[in-house]
């Protein structure tokens, strides 16, 4: 649980950061090119379960959401649910951004020791930059508190990201 907790708290925060990161400047205009939707794919430093896909928004308002699988069958207490991470990003020094979002765990339906029970908070930092005008790369860190903030967890790892663009060869079928 802790670890998918973490895994989930790292993408939101990760994209966020990578937007701001690579532009260089704190002024809201030069964020601008990071501002869209991302098609992201996290990795993690420890050994362990692999990375995981995940859709971000980072929005010009510096919002930014989060979202993927919210089940995960295993975790280290059975299965578990997550709903989508929400948060705001903003300039954090010269190329870079800071992002802070929270996402909920609580036991999945199906989990006969945590069956509804609230598990967690997650929240994640990352700095990252535009490699292109659709690509990010970044790192990131997170942690994962129970409802009484105790650390369950900490994660670090990697992301990469591709902007989500409009696909031309499905749009050719449409016609006319």
């Amino acid at each position: 649980m802790k670890f998918l907790v973490s895994v989930c708290v790292v993408l939101v925060n990760l994209f966020g950061v990578m937007a701001v990161a690579a532009e260089g400047s704190t002024s809201h205009k030069s964020f601008a090119s990071v501002v869209g939707a991302w098609h992201a794919q996290v990795s993690f430093d420890q050994p362990g379960p692999a990375g995981f896909v995940s859709l971000m928004t980072i929005g010009r308002d510096f919002t930014f959401t989060e979202s993927h699988d919210p089940y995960s069958l295993n975790s280290p207490v059975g299965p578990i649910m997550r709903t989508i991470g929400l948060g705001t990003w903003v300039p954090a020094g010269k190329g870079e951004i800071v992002v802070s979002y929270e996402t909920l765990f609580e036991g999945a339906p199906n989990n006969p020791a945590f069956n509804g029970v609230p598990l967690g908070v997650g929240t994640i930092v990352v700095k990252a930059g535009l490699v292109s005008k659709n690509q990010l790369e970044g790192r990131f860190a997170s942690e994962v508190r129970d409802p009484n903030g105790n650390i369950l967890s900490v994660t670090q790892g990697t992301i990469t990201a591709e902007r989500i663009t409009i696909n031309r060869q499905l749009l050719e079928q449409l016609g006319d």
